[in-house]
C-alpha cells in the first residue's frame, strides 16, 4: 500500500514522499524484527550439537529432560530420539508403569540406572509393570527403598545374575524391623549404600572385597563385626550399632572421604588408622572425640584435607583442634557448627603471628591459607570480635594477596552474640555472607518456654 501511495504522489510533493519513505522503512525494520524473533533457530544448529546440549542438562538433573521435550515440536523429535537421554529412570507415584513403559520405548531398552522409590510401589500399587523390554545386561546402578528386584527377576523368568554390568546398588529398608536385602553374589558391586538391613554373608563377603565406596545406616552388624576392606576410597557410618569392624588394618591408602555420624568411640578407632590422602573429613553427633583422635589424624592424616566439618562435636581442648588445622595447608572448606570453643579457633585463623613453639627467624605462615569457606552456624559462645579480626585479616586491604585467599562464604547462622550493627559491614567485605538469629522453628520453640 506504501508503494502504491509512492506512485501516486506528484512530483512537488517532498515532505509527503518523505514521510512515506519513512513509513516503508519502519515496517520492514518490523517486519525483520518478528520473523527474527519468531524463527526457530534451533532448527539450524546440528542435532549431534543439540543432543549434546540437552544430555549436558539431564545428567545435571534428570528433571529436565520432560521440559526439553515439551519446548517444541523440534526438540520434542531430537530428545525422543536420543535413547541416551532416557538411560536413567525413577519410577514415580503417578502412573509408574506409564512412565516406565515410555523411558524403555525411548531408550531401546537401555536402563542404566533405575530407582524406585517407597511412594511408587507401596502408594502407587507399582510392582515392576512396563519393565519389560529393559536390557538388564545394562543396567549399572540400582536404587531401592523396600522393593525386592530379585524377586521381580524371577517373576519375569530371569536370574538375578543377569545383572552383569551392576556396579552401583544402593538400598533402604523402610519397614520397622530390619531385613536382609535383595543381593546376588554374582553382582560386580563396587559402590555400595545400605540402611536399615541386616547382612547376609554375601553381603559380608562383598564388604570384605574390593569394594570403593560404602555407605551404612542404622546397620545391625554381626557380633563378630566385619573385616574394613583396604581398597575404601570413601566411607559413610550413620547411626551404627555396636563394633562395626573387627580389626582395623593399620592404613587405608585409597581413602579419600570420610563420614561419621552418631558414632561410639569402637567405631571412632577409625580415626586412628594411617589415611595419607583423606581429602574430605564430617563427623556429626560424635561425643566421644578424644584428643588422641586429632592428634593422630594430624600425624597419620594430614595434607591432603580440603573440607572439614565438625557439627556438635565435643573436643576437649580446642588446642589440638588448632594444631590439627595447622597441619592442614591445604584446606578450603571449614564448618565448625553446633560447637564450643569455636572462638581459638578464628583468632588462631586471623593471627598475624607464628606458633609460640616456632622459631623467630620463621616467616609468618597464616593457618589454611587456601580457606575460602567458614560456616560457625550455631556457636552460641561466637561475638563479633574474632569474626571481625578474621575477616579484616583475610579480606581487609591490608591483608596478604598472594599467599591467603579471601573468605567468599561466610554463615553465623545462630550466632545470637554477632551484634546486628556489624551485619552490613560484614555483607559489604565477604561475598556470601548469612547471620539469621532465629529461624520460625526456633522462635516457636523459644516462645513455648
Amino acid at each position: 500500500m506504501v508503494d502504491a501511495a509512492l506512485k501516486r504522489l506528484k512530483g512537488d510533493e517532498t515532505k509527503r514522499r518523505d514521510d512515506l519513505s519513512t513509513l516503508k522503512n519502519d515496517i520492514a525494520v518490523a517486519e525483520e524484527d518478528y520473523i527474527r524473533r519468531t524463527t526457530n533457530h534451533w532448527t539450524h544448529l546440528p542435532v549431534e550439537l543439540f543432543a549434546d546440549i540437552a544430555q549436558m542438562l539431564v545428567d545435571e538433573d534428570i528433571k529436565h529432560l520432560i521440559p526439553l521435550s515439551h519446548v517444541c515440536k523440534d526438540w520434542r523429535r531430537v530428545v525422543e530420539d536420543s535413547a541416551g537421554l532416557w538411560s536413567t529412570l525413577v519410577i514415580g507415584r503417578a502412573r509408574p508403569w506409564a512412565k516406565a513403559e515410555r523411558w524403555v520405548k525411548h531408550s531401546k531398552g537401555v536402563i542404566h540406572s533405575l530407582v524406585v522409590p517407597y511412594e511408587s510401589h507401596e502408594r502407587g500399587k507399582w510392582d515392576g509393570d512396563g519393565l519389560s523390554g529393559i536390557r538388564w545386561d545394562q543396567l549399572r546402578a540400582f536404587k531401592a527403598e523396600h522393593w525386592n528386584l530379585c524377586s521381580h527377576l524371577k517373576a519375569i523368568g530371569l536370574e538375578p545374575g543377569v545383572l552383569t554390568s551392576l556396579t552401583r546398588y544402593d538400598y533402604t529398608n523402610e519397614v520397622r524391623t530390619p531385613q536382609i536385602p535383595p543381593f546376588h553374589s554374582s553382582w560386580p558391586i563396587q559402590h555400595l549404600a545400605l540402611a536399615h538391613v541386616k547382612l547376609s554373608q554375601p553381603l559380608i563377603d562383598l564388604l570384605e572385597g574390593s569394594i570403593v565406596t560404602l555407605s551404612l545406616s542404622r546397620m545391625s552388624f554381626p557380633s563378630s563385626g566385619v573385616q574394613l576392606s583396604g581398597s575404601l576410597e570413601s566411607l559413610v557410618l550413620d547411626s551404627t550399632d555396636g563394633p562395626a569392624f573387627k580389626e582395623l588394618p593399620d592404613e587405608l591408602p585409597d581413602m579419600h572421604h570420610l563420614t561419621l555420624r552418631q558414632m561410639g568411640k569402637h567405631t571412632l578407632s577409625l580415626l586412628l588408622v594411617k589415611m595419607p590422602y583423606l581429602t574430605s573429613l564430617r563427623l556429626h553427633d560424635c561425643s566421644s572425640i578424644k584428643s588422641e583422635h586429632l592428634e593422630s589424624l594430624g600425624k597419620k592424616s594430614s595434607g591432603h584435607l580440603t573440607t572439614l566439618v565438625l557439627d556438635s562435636v565435643a573436643i576437649d581442648s580446642p588446642k589440638h583442634l588448632v594444631n590439627f588445622l595447622r597441619s592442614n595447608p591445604q584446606l578450603t572448606t571449614l564448618e565448625l557448627t553446633r560447637m564450643h570453643g569455636v572462638v581459638a579457633v578464628i583468632e588462631a585463623l586471623a593471627s598475624t603471628e607464628n606458633p609460640s613453639d616456632s622459631s623467630e627467624a620463621e616467616p609468618v605462615q597464616a593457618m589454611c591459607p587456601k580457606l575460602n569457606h567458614l560456616n560457625l552456624s550455631n556457636c552460641q559462645e561466637l561475638g563479633t570480635g574474632p569474626i571481625f579480626r578474621l575477616i579484616k585479616s583475610r579480606n581487609g586491604a591490608s591483608a596478604p594477596v598472594d599467599d591467603v585467599e579471601k573468605i567468599s562464604a561466610l554463615i553465623l547462622d545462630g550466632c545470637e552474640k554477632i551484634e546486628a550493627e556489624w551485619l552490613p559491614w560484614f555483607r559489604k567485605h565477604v561475598g556470601r555472607f548469612s547471620c539469621v538469629y532465629w529461624t520460625k522453628k526456633s522462635g516457636r520453640y523459644r516462645a513455648a518456654a
